[in-house]
């Protein structure tokens, strides 16, 4: 007589039916979290780029508004617009080609940074080089000069002044690829309490404050070597209220009232998608001096 024994457990049909459904579930699963994922990153990779170029914002309007000068309060009606002028006594002009004299001052000015190469000085006022000066006050020593409306004196009675410098470099880690960088760079004043002493110039190395720029361009300019592309029309110059300028001459400088920016960036999370995701992200503010007038 044959015994039956009671099945305990699943049968193999079962098993595999549960491995079934447990594996669609898994799978499921898996797929959210590599979608919520991929919309994290994309979402990122385009809030990164505003979100640079906002943090970017409230400085350049707080160091365009304590500006005194755009270009170099030491140039001439022929050499305003660049920095540093020729007239200016803290900086001497780089050797001429083909002469072989040690440049005493090539220390001071970045040439290659890790994802920039910096041109040789002067710098000219232009749609990508921003140039303007800040005066400096040294809060131990009381100018009397103040008093009757004049500077404080440097070492040939001009402004003392930090001069600001922001250029806008195609981005050499990026080669090909039409991409720039913006960097910012400080060239010190007399930061010292005795107006007549002549001070050690120095630059701090310039800093990286905003990546991925691909625009406006016109596209019947010069391609920049590196990039690959036109470089970017970024500054433009608010002579008045119905002129602006994008190379101001060293007469206009004098007249500059403010400064428009206008960039495109990269959008990361274009490449990535195949909907109708614009390829850059545009920004554009406007800063003005103190006062902002013509004669200020």
């Amino acid at each position: 007589m044959k015994m039956k024994r009671k099945q305990t457990g699943l049968s193999l049909v079962e098993t595999m039916a549960a491995m079934f459904v447990s594996s669609l579930i898994a799978g499921a699963v898996i797929g959210t979290l590599s979608l919520i994922n991929s919309t994290s990153f994309r979402a990122y990779n385009s809030l990164s780029s505003i979100t640079a170029a906002k943090r970017l914002e409230p400085s350049l309007k707080q160091e365009i508004h304590m500006a005194k000068f755009f270009g170099d309060q030491q140039g001439d009606s022929s050499t305003a617009n660049s920095f540093p002028a020729l007239s200016n006594p803290n900086y001497v002009p780089p050797p001429e080609e083909g002469d072989l004299t040690p440049d005493s001052q090539a220390t001071i000015f970045p040439i290659e940074t890790s994802n920039t190469v910096w041109p040789p000085r002067p710098y000219y006022l232009d749609e990508q080089t921003l140039i303007f000066q800040v005066p400096v006050f040294d809060n131990s020593y009381s100018y009397p000069e103040l008093a009757d409306g004049q500077p404080p004196a440097s070492s040939n009675g001009k402004w003392d002044v930090d001069t600001y410098v922001y250029k806008v470099l195609a981005d050499k880690n990026k080669p090909g690829k039409g991409q720039f960088v913006l960097q910012k760079t400080i060239f010190k004043g007399n930061h010292s309490s005795n107006p007549s002493f002549v001070p050690p110039i120095a630059s701090n190395n310039p800093q990286t404050v905003m990546t991925g720029i691909v625009g406006p361009v016109d596209p019947n300019a010069a391609t920049d070597p590196i990039a690959n592309t036109p470089p970017p029309l970024v500054f433009s110059y608010l002579i008045d209220a119905d002129h602006r300028v994008g190379k101001p001459t060293a007469l206009e400088t004098a007249n500059i009232r403010g400064v428009s920016v206008t960039v495109e960036l990269f959008n990361n999370d274009a490449s990535a998608r195949k909907d109708y995701t614009p390829s850059t992200l545009a920004i554009c503010s406007e800063f003005f001096k103190r006062g902002n007038g013509a004669s200020d």
